[in-house]
């Protein structure tokens, strides 16, 4: 497993693996955008030379910001501001000294001589690069989690998954107590709830015996009528009332605890999500889906446990057992059978209604994994074409909607049987009570009146069960989703991420490693870094390079503490990073990553997105806009900084989230400035710029790079080498320049 959007896996395996999923299906026409930009050097060239002998014989596009990429290529077009402004072979190019020229000496390509080259691949490479290389506007949509590969299996049921979830977290079954006594307030709420619900309960049968006695009174004489019939009328009123104030308040009151509780419940798992650490979301179990899950449905149905059905069914059984002692009071015989022929008529109509239930859910299910398919293959429509999915996109919705089409034909044809049948059974019980009562009557067995007596008892509280029945598969689904929410509530964290305790150091500028080692706790086995021993100095900038994979951006993590080392320590200057708050220490720190994570907010919200202090100046967010030459892009908007990006950016290329992502940084003027592969996603012209405003703000603080360009390392105060989770070599730059293209 690779986890969710390939987090297990480092930007250049991440990218590898994209590579050959690109080259296993042979096409005659390749594309590659930006496809070796998380590559080191060396395995950049063994993948390089893999991609062109794939290529040989077949047309291929390249696009490129790293012009060691294109030598080979047959063909290389310079395309600045949408028009072709030079066009050649890498040598042809070089000849002319233009702006291609410019680029590559921008670049230090290590060989550009005047010699003609030969050996070329015949494949027939085009780069196309945004004011440099091409001229181009992309927008990055990454495929999700859920692909449309993955919807081949249909959905489970909500049940199953609640019981395999519960099983895979190692949880057992919660109870109905443990969540109303979750919060004081809402436990009383729930208790009085109850209370009046079961009292209400006694109105179902009292309204069946004032029922008899009316009848009776209008069997009485003249005079007798209008005294016995307003006395019951009035009874029958007062019950009504008693009913409607009693329906009120009992199910407002657990409405309300619910609420509170919901409220409360989703809450306390947001922090608690918040307050874990980030290995935690490294296990499959803890995936975003499943997390989202979590805090919406599970809580819903945790939820209706406690809600107003509770009150129904409190109310349902104290009716029926009154129901039962009044019947078997008034006739006994009568009762037996009463009770016995609707409780199978009920229990006839609700196993009909779960069937039913269930046909619906699997067409609802199936119905919504058609609408998945679509809405991902829209989002999704490069990668849909660039991997001509659209026949398995089109099948496998017709495949979905056939399965909907067939369950609701099959729903037509129960429900047509099973209402017809409903109705008959109703006359088939009715008639069998009324002839059973008339031979009581006639053996003298029973009284006529009381024969009402016990069908109207029965009937009334058969009437209202239908929350009960529906109660119990609620209340089972709701056990186990308590289990599943208290399994998470009771976690505990290695890394209190909210915790208000610990260190506050002032001197926050120099970072140590000492012996460390570390894996992953998703791949225990594997040591990622071993025997890590480095002194990040105070002030100056240091650079780690290596292959990718080597521990690079490991060790950025633990700067972060997004994990802790299994053994060894960091220090920040002569503190250990496990005894400083969690927050202040991230506080020191700004981290622009290999891959940025924006909002869909403005790009305003983007930059100041979790500062405590939302009062910054419009002046002050242009100012880093600016030093990550972003500005003139960002004036060139209608809206400015006003303007919404869209969801993770995608209304930007990746070079210009990269300088969003910088602004965000610089803006936290930290003590300590983490750039991972900051300008990875940038052409020469645009590096070189954001290189030299990264440089400025380096001169000032702490820096730390993880690179794979030289452009990127080249001023940097020391470069460290890592290799296999082990520093091989460290010095200042000009030793180590043939480390780095």
């Amino acid at each position: 497993m690779v986890g969710e959007r390939g987090t297990q896996l480092s930007g250049g395996q991440k990218q590898r693996i994209a590579i050959a999923r690109a080259l296993i299906r042979n096409p005659q026409i390749m594309l590659f955008d930006e496809a070796t930009s998380a590559l080191d050097s060396e395995n950049e060239s063994i993948v390089q030379k893999a991609i062109e002998n794939a290529c040989a014989g077949k047309t291929t596009i390249t696009i490129a910001h790293r012009l060691s990429t294109i030598r080979n290529a047959d063909r290389i077009l310079v395309i600045n501001k949408g028009q072709i402004i030079e066009a050649g072979t890498h040598q042809e190019l070089i000849d002319e000294r233009g702006e291609y020229y410019e680029m590559v000496m921008a670049q230090s390509l290590a060989e550009v001589d005047e010699r003609p080259e030969f050996g070329r691949s015949t494949s027939r490479h085009i780069s196309t690069e945004s004011h440099s290389v091409v001229s181009r506007r992309t927008i990055s949509q990454q495929i999700s989690h859920t692909s449309v590969a993955s919807l081949k299996e249909p959905e489970e049921d909500e049940m199953d998954r609640l019981k395999r979830e519960l099983a895979e977290e190692g949880a057992s079954k919660g109870s109905l107590w443990q969540l109303i006594s979750y919060t004081k307030f809402d436990m009383w709420l729930v208790v009085i709830g109850c209370i009046i619900a079961t009292i209400h309960g006694l109105c179902k049968p009292a309204l069946a015996y004032s029922y008899t006695k009316i009848l009776e009174a209008y069997s009485r004489d003249r005079e007798e009528i209008l005294e016995h019939g307003q006395r019951w009328a009035l009874i029958l009123l007062g019950i009504g009332l008693f009913d409607t104030f009693g329906t009120l308040f009992f199910r407002l009151a657990l409405e309300v605890a619910s609420e509170n509780m919901l409220v409360c419940v989703q809450t306390d798992c947001l922090k608690q999500l918040l307050r874990m650490p980030v290995a935690y979301f490294d296990d499959p179990k803890h995936s975003s889906e499943r997390l989202s899950t979590r805090l919406a449905t599970d809580t819903t149905n945790a939820r209706w446990a406690m809600d107003f059905p509770l009150g129904y069914f409190c109310s349902t059984i104290t009716g029926f057992a009154l129901a039962c002692v009044v019947a078997l009071t008034f006739g006994w015989q009568m009762a037996i059978i009463t009770l016995t022929s609707f409780s199978l008529m009920a229990y006839f109509q609700r196993k009909v209604g779960m069937y039913l239930e269930s046909v619906h859910h699997k067409e609802t299910n199936a119905l919504e994994a058609a609408s998945r398919i679509a809405m991902e293959s829209i989002d999704n429509i490069k990668t849909v074409r660039s991997l001509t999915m659209e026949k398995s996109v089109i099948d496998r919705f017709i495949e979905m909607t056939q399965v909907s089409h067939n369950a609701n034909k099959k729903k037509a044809k129960v429900q047509a049987l099973a209402f017809s049948v409903s109705h008959t059974a109703y006359y088939f019980v009715y008639t069998l009570n009324y002839a059973f009562g008339a031979l009581m009557i006639y053996k003298g067995f029973i009284w006529s009146l009381n024969v009402y007596v016990v069908l109207f008892c029965v009937i009334e509280v058969m009437d209202s069960s239908d929350y009960t029945f529906s109660f119990f598969p609620d209340y089972i689904r709701a056990r186990y989703a308590i289990g599943l929410i208290f399994k998470l509530l009771n976690e505990t964290s290695s890394i209190d991420n909210l915790t208000e305790s610990g260190e506050k150091p002032r001197d926050t500028t120099e970072v140590s490693f000492k012996d460390v080692e570390f894996r992953y706790p998703q791949r225990p086995d594997q040591t990622i870094l071993k025997d890590f021993s480095l002194l990040f100095p105070s002030g100056k900038t240091t650079a780690l390079v290596g292959e990718s994979g080597s521990g690079k951006s490991t060790a950025i993590s633990l700067i972060e503490r997004f994990y802790d080392p299994n053994s060894g320590h960091v220090n920040l200057s002569s503190t250990r990073l496990q005894d400083i708050q969690p927050r202040y220490l991230r506080s020191k720190l700004s981290l622009v990553s290999q891959e940025p994570v924006l909002c869909n907010r403005t790009i305003r919200e983007n930059v100041i997105y979790g500062l405590e202090n939302d009062n910054i100046s419009s002046d002050q967010i242009y100012q880093v806009l600016e030093h990550a030459n972003i500005r003139s892009f960002v004036d060139s908007l209608p809206q400015g900084i006003e303007t919404i990006i869209g969801t993770r950016g995608m209304e930007l290329s990746g070079g210009q989230k990269q300088r969003i992502a910088i602004s965000r940084a610089l803006i936290r003027d930290p003590d300590i400035l983490l750039l991972d592969e900051a300008t990875s996603a940038m052409d020469s012209q645009n590096e070189a710029l954001v290189q030299a405003a990264l440089d400025k703000a380096s001169s000032t603080r702490t820096t730390i790079i993880v690179a794979h360009r030289l452009s990127t390392v080249a001023n940097a105060d020391r470069i460290v080498v890592v290799k296999n989770g082990t520093i091989v070599e460290q010095g200042i730059s000009r030793m180590n320049v043939s480390f780095v293209n």
